[in-house]
């Protein structure tokens, strides 16, 4: 099951630097930002996946989420 975040999250544009939520392309200088909202999205999907793997006791799926969130955004790793 995928759990997606319930509060809006911003991101930085890497060209431009202008803040915003997460949208496919820049408000501000219009670069496309689909491969990094689609990462980011990933991570929010990993990071409740992580917390209901350790709620369920399931070493296995927590091993394998930790796995990914480490390979696709290693500073956002539970502490």
């Amino acid at each position: 099951m995928n759990a997606a975040p319930s509060a809006p999250r911003e991101l930085r544009c890497p060209a431009c630097r202008a803040r915003q939520s997460y949208r496919q392309t820049c408000r501000r200088c219009r670069a496309d930002l689909g491969l990094l909202v689609a990462a980011l999205q990933r991570v929010d999907v990993l990071q409740a996946e992580i917390e209901q793997a350790r709620a369920a006791g399931d070493h296995v799926r927590l091993a394998a989420h930790l796995a990914e969130l480490e390979w696709l955004a290693p500073k956002s790793l539970p502490r």
